[in-house]
């Protein structure tokens, strides 16, 4: 399911941008700093993502920003429910 919406949405986007005169490309950033490249929509399309392991990514991250006094104490409550 998840899959087919990212389709839709991927094919969505390029199709309007594309009516607005705006090209799409998608770019790699998985490779490392100063390696990222560009890449098919089929391979946009294959990814997958762990969802408890992308929550426990954001929430780590939230967490240092909060430590390092990036977000405040309010901000920070809102985003870790």
């Amino acid at each position: 399911m998840i899959e087919k919406l990212r389709n839709e949405l991927g094919r969505s986007l390029m199709n309007s941008c594309a009516d607005d005169g705006v090209d799409v490309e998608y770019v790699d950033n998985s490779l490392g700093d100063k390696k990222a490249k560009l890449m098919s929509v089929d391979k946009f399309n294959k990814i997958s993502y762990n969802k408890e392991e992308l929550r426990k990514r954001l929430e780590a991250a939230t967490k240092k920003a909060y430590e390092d006094k990036h977000i405040t104490k309010e901000q920070y409550d809102a985003l870790i429910k």
